[in-house]
């Protein structure tokens, strides 16, 4: 077999800087002899690489949307540091002769992805600053939620004795192309709101029918949406894990066969960035029980609770429904009951009622909670009157439960609702 000219220099170039450094199989230091330079600049694999980069034994993979414009025949061609494609004659493919395989898959998956290194995230930012408007790693955290119908997977065989000579400044190469049809939502906000917390609640979303819009805006980050072959049916995209309900809310095109996904590998011997975690803040899990209903004047009536939640200024988006009967209207009596403990409007006679609803927040050291009960009474069909509590989150290992009471009246309605507040995972959550 016949290999071009620049292979053979390659190689000679190799056991030359080699043979100058005496180590051919490891890396040199630091303090590599100058000398050598000439030798080794060819095949550079014993040079040391420059300050914030590394030569690594083993090639790093990333995955990404597609960049515009691509096909299959673009696999092998070199990218730069900042997975941008190196342009004109040294543009092509790095793997003189390589051949392409294409397996068929037709699967059905959803996958969240949120960024937590730097190489990661550049892989997937530089082709969502058109959509998100911003190409920030440093200040701002983004994730993307992906519902994909994959058709196709076409790879690269790589094998090393086809490999040319790296162009200037190449450190990764196209080696895969996934085809299908695909919707991406891209959620994105500085530090100090998209914390860890916003994507571990994610999967409990599933199937309750909450948007991508409304939940992003309870939580004052952006969304942004990018279809390829794929569509939500309704007007805001709509959660989908499954592959069940990603037909029931997604038009997918039976005909189309388009680029959804890329891998993007580390060209061998080259040296790479050094990728850096992203710091997400850890968020305080704050549990909110509304354990008990007192009701002491109301009696006769069908009461329908709705609590409400915000943090800060921001609606909270609830994942945990009231319970029936009270989603829908439970019937309530007042009580005769006396222990000592009066209404809000002076009544001791009540009833209790188990009322079971409970939601956590993820939020962070210096925020604050507010929850209340709503709803409406049959009684002249006049809202209940509302009542609420409010409290303040410290500090990791400052936060103390707290159990109370809330309540109001009117002429028709005298209740006590009882209420804890707890820190830290639940039991059993949901």
């Amino acid at each position: 077999m016949r290999y071009p000219l620049t292979i053979y220099a390659s190689w000679f170039a190799a056991l030359l800087c080699g043979a100058c450094l005496g180590t051919p199989d490891e890396p040199a230091g630091e303090s590599a002899p100058e000398a050598c330079s000439p030798f080794c600049e060819a095949f550079a694999v014993n040079l040391p690489c420059p300050t914030g980069f590394a030569r690594l034994r083993k090639p790093l993979e990333f995955s990404g949307p597609p960049p515009d414009g691509i096909d299959a025949s673009d696999l092998g061609r070199p990218l730069t540091a900042n997975f941008e494609f190196i342009e004109g004659a040294q543009g092509g493919g790095i793997f003189v002769g390589a051949a392409s395989k294409t397996e068929t898959v037709n699967t059905l998956t959803s996958n969240l992805w949120n960024a937590e290194d730097t190489l990661s995230a550049q892989a997937n930012l530089n082709l969502w600053i058109a959509q998100v408007g911003s190409g920030s790693i440093m200040t701002e955290r983004h994730a993307s939620l992906t519902m994909a119908r994959t058709h196709q997977i076409h790879s690269l065989n790589v094998e090393a004795s086809l490999q040319r000579e790296a162009p200037p400044g190449a450190t990764f190469y196209l080696a895969e192309v996934a085809t299908g049809a695909s919707y991406t939502m891209i959620f994105h906000g500085d530090t100090s709101r998209f914390h860890s917390g916003v994507t571990a609640r994610i999967p409990l979303l599933q199937g309750i029918g909450i948007s991508a819009r409304s939940y992003a805006e309870s939580h004052g980050l952006q969304v942004s949406h990018v279809g390829r072959g794929m569509a939500p049916k309704t007007s805001n995209a709509i959660f989908a894990f499954d592959p069940e309900v990603m037909m029931n809310h997604y038009d997918i095109s039976e005909e189309a066969s388009v680029p959804i996904g890329v891998k993007y590998r580390s060209i061998p011997n080259v040296c790479v960035p050094v990728s850096k975690r992203l710091l997400w803040l850890d968020p305080i899990e704050v549990n909110v029980h509304f354990d008990r209903l007192r009701v002491y004047n109301g009696g006769g009536q069908s009461w329908r609770l709705t609590p409400r939640c915000r943090i800060g200024a921001r609606e909270q988006v609830l994942v945990s429904p009231m319970p029936e009967p009270w989603a829908s209207g439970h019937p309530v009596e007042s009580g005769s009951i006396v222990d000592g403990t009066r209404g809000p409007n002076g009544y001791t006679g009540h009833t209790p009622y188990d009322v079971g609803w409970v939601e956590t927040f993820t939020m962070l050291p210096g925020s604050e909670l507010v929850c209340s009960l709503e709803g409406t009474t049959s009684a002249k069909s006049e809202p209940l009157p509302a009542a609420n509590f409010k409290v303040r989150v410290g500090e990791a290992g400052e936060n103390t439960p707290i159990s109370d009471k809330m309540g109001h009246f009117n002429t028709n309605v005298d209740y006590w609702l009882d209420y804890r507040v707890t820190f830290g995972p639940l039991e059993s959550l949901h």
